[in-house]
């Protein structure tokens, strides 16, 4: 306690009150009390003012310990007062209520409260609640009055309350939000009635106004009408709902002019329905079912259709029925869901366009999905064409899958496609197959095309933790451009959660060029990869470069970089041991000065403040440096916190390696020298 004023009999003031227990934690700006509390001698106490500013209460989180619940109807406390009470204003101001373990508290800006209790009577004269702004909205305001009466266990109620800018929940990030709203409510517990209406929207719930009435007792309570325009139309049903002696309910919505497009502007359209539903809570779960009677009308310009009907009992769920149709398209159900799968599937769409708007083509398929939910298994027909979905597209796509996750289940894939594009190539075909089970099996996958051709070979399973270890066991590469490349050793794989350990990955072109790369993950944001390019003729690329220019040589480079969370630290080293640049004449002959750049290198490291260069030239056949270049930083700061980031600012970095023209050739990277020696150096901008 900081500071105390005043007397426990007459006007107090209190400041910078804190309280700690191993359960709680509470802390108090300023207190004040005005009252006369001899006055209770003749019958009346007034208060005419307790306020608090600055109020924080953090708990302990609660253990969940499970309460009995307590059988019979419902009563409220029997409470006779021997004076009345008057609180002329009651004020609470910067309130803060949360857990000790948790940063996510409810908070209020204002608490007001004038009241009085006389008897078995609590008179609420004005209750007012003033949450936090919250952007873009402005804080949110609670109003409310009226009577409780408590001289009976049935009561007697006689409530108003009113709201604008709510939202729920109060702290954190909100799923459901009322601009405005209003309730009633009258009655005893014996006889409850009770009016709602609102407004209410939510981040992925469309507009809409709620109007509710109803009337209930201890036991039981009847909605006669709930009301729900949204969607340009509306939903009206009844329920009886019962919690005595057990929670039962019977409930039935009536679907009348919906336009899903109102909120979702790809599916607009008009719908009606029918759905019922009833149930109860019972001790192993709940037991209820559901069914749409009816759910008609046409979305897209399509005609649609759609009848179901599920049973719930303890954790297992039924679908006795399940059909829907939309235009021609047909989607059909069966099967139960538990602790045991048994689902039925069967998927015809003859066109895709009517159920995804940016989709072309048709699509069959049907299967079972069987096991458990921790190990599913899944046997699937399928047959596609004409599929196209933005720049991607295959003309036919059919085959066979099966997977089963459990110990030892079968694996078989047999999948085939044709006239794929991807990528902006073009390819003639496509053959995945599969064969083994869970803990081990073999993937093959070969891509025929003009662009390239590709034939892949893995093998592994699936450990115990669900973790994928195995090895890429072959690799075939065919372009017309770059040559055949191999794998020269299988490269382990293992993926586990986030966690990625891949090669290393020894791949050789048939004229020599090859190398090794690894690549690891242990979370995300972390990674490491390692390369080892131990040649790379220039050869290659001879159909990227001008047709009077040719070049000869090779290139080894040396790269290891890891990544924590924004940071990037590591290097990389690029040597030519022998580098010529010869410029045909008309006659494509040689000329007699060809630009020589061999023993040039390029170094590249990352200290955590962004990637940083030099690039250098020795004399050729010497050894010696002749221009080196001054280290240049090729990022403005730590890199970004994901692969993708860092690799654009690789590539940016890449753009910014420019090579320096000699001085009045225009073209030429590098410097003349006299004859008998030649000078190539590399710059950084």
């Amino acid at each position: 306690m900081e500071r105390v004023d005043g007397r426990v009999l007459g006007d107090l003031h209190l400041e910078g009150l804190s309280v700690r227990t191993p359960g709680l934690a509470l802390r108090l700006g300023s207190l004040d009390l005005r009252w006369p509390p001899l006055a209770a001698l003749i019958g009346t106490l007034p208060i005419s003012e307790f306020s608090v500013r600055g109020l924080d209460i953090a708990t302990a989180p609660s253990k969940g310990a499970k309460k009995e619940g307590r059988s019979g109807p419902i009563e409220l406390p029997q409470i006779r007062l021997p004076i009345r009470i008057e609180l002329a204003r009651g004020l609470v101001e910067r309130l803060s209520i949360g857990t000790l373990d948790e940063d996510s508290r409810f908070r209020a800006d204002r608490i007001e409260l004038a009241a009085s209790w006389s008897d078995s009577t609590l008179t609420l004269k004005g209750l007012t609640l003033v949450l936090p702004e919250s952007e873009p909205r402005a804080g949110a305001l609670f109003t409310a009055d009226g009577k409780l009466d408590l001289s009976s266990p049935a009561g007697k109620v006689d409530l108003n309350a009113a709201w604008k800018e709510l939202r729920w929940p109060l702290a954190g990030r909100p799923v459901a939000e009322s601009g405005w709203g209003e309730l009633q409510v009258r009655g005893t517990l014996d006889k409850l009635d009770y009016r709602l209406s609102s407004e209410v929207k939510g981040p992925n719930l469309p507009a809409a106004e709620l109007q509710l009435t109803g009337s209930g007792n201890r036991e039981a309570t009847r909605i006669g009408e709930l009301r729900l325009k949204t969607l340009g139309g509306q939903l009206q049903g009844t329920a009886d709902v019962a919690w005595k002696p057990s929670v039962t309910w019977d409930a039935e919505l009536a679907i009348a002019d919906l336009d899903p497009g109102r909120q979702w502007p790809e599916w607009r359209g008009i719908l009606d329905g029918r759905i019922l539903s009833k149930g109860k809570l019972a001790a192993g779960g709940p037991e209820f079912s559901a069914r749409i009677e009816s759910l008609a009308g046409e979305l897209r310009g399509y005609p649609v259709d759609a009848v179901a009907g599920i049973r719930m009992r303890g954790t297992e769920l039924r679908i006795d029925e399940l059909r829907v149709a939309s235009g021609p398209s047909n989607l059909e159900a069966t099967g139960s869901v538990g602790e045991r799968l048994d689902l039925a599937l069967d998927l015809d769409v003859p066109d895709l366009e009517n159920l995804l708007p940016d989709a072309q083509g048709s699509l069959r398929a049907s299967g079972t999905l069987t096991g458990t939910p921790a190990a599913p298994a899944l046997k699937l027909e399928l047959a596609a064409g004409g599929i196209a979905v933005a720049e991607q597209r295959i003309q036919s796509l059919g085959g066979t899958v099966q997977v089963d996750l459990a110990a030892g289940g079968p694996v078989r894939i047999d999948l085939t496609g044709q006239d794929l594009a991807a990528g902006g190539m073009v390819f003639d075909g496509l053959r995945v197959r599969g064969s083994g089970n869970t803990g081990a099996h073999r993937l093959f996958a070969e891509v025929i095309g003009a662009p390239l051709a590709l034939d892949l070979e893995v093998t592994g399973g699936l450990k115990a933790d669900y973790a994928y270890a195995g090895r890429l066991t072959g690799l075939a590469l065919r372009t017309p451009e770059f040559g055949n490349w191999r794998l020269q050793k299988a490269a382990p794989i293992r993926l586990a959660g986030a966690r990625i350990n891949a090669g290393p990955l020894c791949i050789r072109e048939e004229a020599g060029s090859g190398g090794c790369a690894s690549f690891a993950r242990q979370e995300a944001g972390s990674w490491s990869a390692v390369l080892d390019l131990d040649r790379l003729t220039f050869g290659l690329f001879q159909d990227f470069i001008p047709e009077d220019l040719v070049l000869e040589g090779e290139a080894t480079a040396k790269a290891d970089f890891r990544a924590v969370g924004e940071t990037l630290i590591g290097n990389a080293q690029v040597r030519i041991p022998k580098g010529v640049l010869n410029i045909l004449s008309k006659e494509n002959k040689a000329r007699p000065e060809p630009l020589n750049f061999t023993s040039t290198q390029l170094v590249i490291d990352a200290d955590g403040e962004g990637p940083a260069g030099q690039a250098r030239g020795t004399h050729e056949g010497s050894g010696r440096p002749v221009r080196r270049g001054r280290p240049t930083r090729l990022g403005p700061g730590p890199t970004g916190a994901s692969e993708s980031a860092l690799a654009g600012r690789r590539a940016g970095a890449d753009r910014r390696f420019r090579p320096l023209s000699a001085p009045g050739s225009g073209h030429h990277p590098a410097d003349r020298q006299s004859e008998g020696g030649s000078q190539a150096r590399g710059d950084l901008r």
